[in-house]
């Protein structure tokens, strides 16, 4: 029988929730990350109450300590900033007074793409390449202040970018490109963060970092890491326009955002494991006309997106982020029933232009529209469309 982890943060234990097969296992708050240390077990379920920012950075220090573990915040009296927050830590952030129904849905939800990101052939494949960086300290720090809810207009970050200056410098060329659309050339990073918000540097510093990691091989002139990278931006940016469009909160935005950065990163880890076996694959999508994410997996056995999503979890990303870069190409298999962070991304990647390439493959998503009819935002499309047209326009005329 799979266990639960329950853990209550308040002063005393209220009832335990009732949760079919799975074998629930309280545990007081003090022993909690040693538990998880010794045993961690496939569901962690936290209780908190008020606007607890130690229970979101307990949630955080978990997740490292059990990459794989699925995290559920049950918050009692908490602002609903305050729930929209632990929901990016968290595969779930639902009221303390949620029924035992509604808990065991997302149970099963989430422990559905841990198993996705578990599949024995994405495993096979990423553990045979480089090992992921370790997150940057300076995404820890950023975490930090956001988590402690600092007003980002009176924030500084520079210290944190303190004797790393080639990093400090590639967040800086990005934020200067014209997709931001800056009157002015940016110096300060702290006027960075003053501009565009503490997730957005984060995110971007992560993408640097990634970048620096994961270089174009010598030789492969297929298509260009630095035109993936306007992409990346320009999918974020759409993607979080979306999100907007559709009146999503703020923290649903930021993760559109961080999902159309990185959506598409493991297809830059299948180049740099073997240059021309994905070549061949580019080759074989265009012999059958087929979307290139429907070879990699007659091919590899997977995706470039299922690549994306564990590399995303590994560093341990928000688990919304995670979740729609897994089914960005496929968003009917999440089963969703409204709009989410995967909406905004996967029509954000489908309808800006492909990257371009030697051969002429399509590299990017299919609208699904089937799906928008599903969650009953097929009225949105053309709107979409036109947003996506301008910012296409501005893509390839960097390209």
């Amino acid at each position: 029988m799979a266990r639960v982890v329950f853990s209550d943060l308040n002063s005393g234990m209220s009832a335990l929730p009732e949760l079919g097969e799975w074998a629930l296992e309280a545990v007081p708050a003090d022993l909690l990350q040693q538990a998880v240390a010794e045993q961690a077990a496939p569901v962690l379920l936290l209780r908190s109450g008020g606007d607890d920012s130690a229970a979101l950075e307990l949630l955080r220090q978990l997740g490292a300590l059990a990459p794989d573990m699925v995290r559920i915040h049950l918050c009692c009296d908490s602002s609903a900033k305050y729930v929209a927050q632990s929901g990016e830590i968290a595969e779930y952030s639902l009221s303390a007074h949620t029924d035992d129904e509604r808990i065991l849905f997302a149970i099963e939800r989430a422990v559905k793409v841990r198993k996705r990101l578990n599949d024995p052939q994405l495993q096979e494949l990423v553990r045979g390449g480089a090992q992921p960086p370790e997150l940057p300290p300076q995404v820890v720090g950023i975490n930090e202040l956001i988590d402690q809810q600092v007003p980002e207009t009176k924030t500084s970050v520079a210290s944190l970018f303190r004797g790393c200056p080639e990093l400090l410098k590639g967040v800086m060329k990005l934020l200067n490109l014209p997709f931001f659309g800056f009157e002015k050339h940016l110096f300060s990073i702290d006027e960075a963060v003053h501009l565009v918000g503490l997730r957005t540097v984060r995110d971007l510093t992560l993408l640097v970092h990634l970048d620096q990691w994961a270089q174009q091989p010598q030789g492969w002139e297929a298509f260009q890491f630095e035109h993936h990278t306007a992409r990346a931006l320009e999918t974020a940016r759409l993607a979080q326009k979306i999100a907007r469009d559709a009146l999503a909160d703020r923290i649903t935005q930021s993760a559109a955002y961080m999902s159309g950065l990185l959506h598409d990163f493991g297809m830059r880890l299948l180049v740099i494991a073997d240059p021309q076996r994905y070549y061949r694959v580019m080759e074989k999508a265009v012999e059958l006309d087929q979307p290139i994410y429907g070879v990699e997996k007659l091919e590899y056995g997977t995706t470039h997106a299922d690549i994306s999503a564990w590399l995303l979890s590994q560093l341990g990303a928000s688990p919304r982020v995670v979740r729609s870069v897994l089914y960005h190409h496929y968003p009917k298999a999440a089963r969703d029933g409204s709009f989410t962070t995967l909406t905004a991304l996967h029509v954000a990647d489908a309808l800006l232009p492909s990257l371009p390439n030697a051969l002429n493959c399509n590299l990017g998503g299919k609208l699904a529209l089937d799906y928008l009819d599903r969650i009953g935002l097929s009225d949105k499309r053309v709107r979409w469309q036109s947003m996506a047209e301008d910012q296409g326009v501005q893509l390839t005329s960097y390209w």
